[in-house]
């Protein structure tokens, strides 16, 4: 079942290598603005959607979790360190945590 995730996850990774090929990923670009990347951000986001509204009924088979608000409060009642997770990419040597503003209740940026 979650091997569709997986596969779709693949896909929006080999569109964002095609784009680093043009854009380099480092922090001096993060405020270069493109439709491709706007495409991968919205792509990535609307996944993140689909797999969140999914882990919330695999944590709580009643829930009825429809938006990140929703997803947060059901996640960290099971994953309470997950704003913790670090995400390295060491080919741009980057790294980030992008739920630990979830530590204060907060939505990523």
């Amino acid at each position: 079942m979650y091997r569709k995730y997986w596969e779709y996850f693949l896909s929006i990774e080999d569109d964002l290598v095609r784009l680093s090929r043009y854009i380099e990923l480092a922090e001096a670009n993060y405020k270069t603005y493109s439709i491709e990347l706007s495409r991968i951000i919205l792509a990535s986001s609307s996944e993140f959607d689909v797999i969140a509204k999914a882990l919330c009924k695999a944590i709580d088979s009643s829930s009825s979790a429809s938006n990140i608000d929703e997803y947060r409060g059901v996640i960290l009642s099971r994953f309470p360190k997950f704003p913790t997770m670090q995400i390295k990419i060491p080919r741009y040597n980057l790294s980030f945590k992008p739920w630990e503003s979830w530590n204060n209740q907060l939505n990523p940026p």
